[in-house]
């Protein structure tokens, strides 16, 4: 698969060049994955926590890169590209000023304070509703 061809297996889920129009979708139009989160491949790029560098070498649950950095991360593609970039796995680097109209942020909170791992947590259901029902927002900066 190249390009902008439709994939099936993220047609249901994501949006992405083969099935969106031409800009940002509206949250919540494809099926939410398993944890009962949207939009988590493709629609726009998601500026996460972390500062971008190279990962260990070494195996890691939720690798977070460098405790500074010149550069933040995004994930999970957009509407701008193929499929292949449009997963959780897919990270590019974004100037931490950076503005774009397939870049955003999702919103989450925790209403308890846990010493759970945010893993363990997301499985026990120990997550406030805007968890599952987070927003993306194009353009915007954390």
């Amino acid at each position: 698969m190249t390009g902008c061809d439709i994939d099936p297996n993220l047609s249901s889920g994501g949006w992405y060049c083969g099935n969106a129009a031409d800009g940002v979708s509206e949250v919540a139009q494809k099926e939410a994955n398993a944890f009962g989160l949207y939009d988590m491949h493709g629609n726009v790029w998601e500026w996460v926590w972390d500062w971008y560098g190279d990962y260990s070498a070494a195996p890691a649950d939720n690798p977070t890169g460098p405790a500074i950095g010149s550069f933040k991360v995004m994930r999970s593609g957009s509407w701008l590209y193929g499929a292949q970039r449009c997963r959780s796995a897919s990270r590019r680097l974004v100037s931490a000023g950076s503005k774009s109209s397939d870049l955003g942020f999702r919103i989450v909170r925790n209403d308890t304070v846990s010493t759970k791992s945010p893993q363990d947590a997301a499985l026990s259901g120990n997550h406030s509703p805007l968890t599952s029902q987070a927003s993306r927002r194009a353009g915007g900066q954390p």
